[in-house]
């Protein structure tokens, strides 16, 4: 999810390249450290505040200067670099995971992606029955690996219920509180991420504030594996 840009007009990302590509001519632009041709060649789409975008495994994508945001993805890091000049990395060593090029660049999506392709990415979801206060914010083929919505309490929405499940919590805006298991409660505000285990119980957020809550793929709730011992829920705030 962005965050900022404040002004609407400034921010962009890049998604996909604009026309197929071959390997050939991306190890060029790679080899040269060639950022112009690298971005010149992808979708560069408008990033406003609130904006969601779903990017598939292998599609070149890149984050424009001057935004803010927070981002949900597998738990893995297997980030194949293309560009990496400027930065306080060994690109040549590190940018491909130790596989070599030749072997990391065979996940990359060569083909173009159309105006189709990029409105497909942004879009939000025509099945979400969330409760009032939430916004689902993928799409329905993310749900295989992971999850997303907006809270947002205060006003119309004085508090939002979520039954026992494990989740990622962060606090974009405002403040509240969150209530877990058996009557515990925390203060929560603009900067704090919380770890929600499926131990703690149904939660309730409640106050003024929006959120951010992110899950892994679904899964059967009710098994009695995902309770485990811990039951409390981890914090870091700013």
């Amino acid at each position: 999810m962005i965050l900022d840009p404040a002004d609407d007009s400034s921010g962009h990302v890049f998604l996909g390249f604009t026309e197929d590509v071959t390997d050939e001519v991306v190890r060029d632009w790679m080899r040269r450290q060639d950022k112009a041709a690298l971005l010149g060649s992808l979708n560069k789409v408008p990033a406003r505040p609130g904006s969601t975008f779903f990017v598939p495994a292998g599609v070149p994508h890149a984050i424009g200067a001057g935004i803010t945001m927070v981002e949900v993805q597998e738990p893995v890091d297997l980030s194949i670099l293309l560009e990496w000049e400027g930065f306080d990395i060994d690109g040549p060593n590190e940018g491909h995971l130790g596989l070599g090029f030749d072997t990391a660049l065979t996940g990359l999506t060569r083909t173009a992606w159309d105006s189709a392709d990029v409105a497909a990415a942004m879009s939000g979801r025509s099945d979400d029955d969330s409760p009032s206060g939430v916004r689902r914010l993928l799409p329905p083929r993310a749900d295989e690996f992971f999850r997303a919505e907006r809270v947002t309490v205060g006003g119309d929405v004085q508090a939002v219920d979520f039954e026992p499940a494990f989740a990622i919590l962060v606090i974009l805006d405002g403040q509240g509180e969150l209530g877990f298991g058996d009557g515990h409660s925390m203060t929560v505000a603009a900067g704090c991420t919380l770890l929600v285990p499926h131990g703690a119980g149904q939660t309730r957020v409640t106050g003024q504030l929006t959120a951010l809550r992110s899950q892994p793929p679904a899964v059967d709730e009710a098994d009695p594996a995902l309770t485990g011992p811990r039951r409390r829920v981890a914090a870091v705030c700013r």
